[in-house]
């Protein structure tokens, strides 16, 4: 699973260009930080829907363990019982 600093090395030259219309507009009265930040939260979104995938994933898994006291609960990391 991609993690958000993985989303920027995939994304090296949108990351960039974004990087560079932002740094642009710094000597300007009002800088945007419109393409960078729309950038960053596209990434962050990304990473977002990857781990809700996950979570959906693990609970298929968990739902398909047998029944037992002492099931490992893959979900939290915990034993339960």
């Amino acid at each position: 699973m991609p993690t958000q600093w993985e989303c920027f090395e995939e994304n090296k030259d949108l990351y960039y260009a974004a990087l560079r219309r932002t740094q642009g507009t710094f000597k300007a009265h009002k800088p945007n930080w419109e393409p960078w930040t729309l950038f960053f939260l596209r990434c962050l979104k990304k990473q977002k829907d990857n781990l809700a995938a996950k979570i959906e994933r693990e609970k298929i898994l968990a739902q398909s363990l047998p029944e037992h006291p002492y099931r490992y609960c893959v979900c939290c990391g915990s034993a339960n019982g």
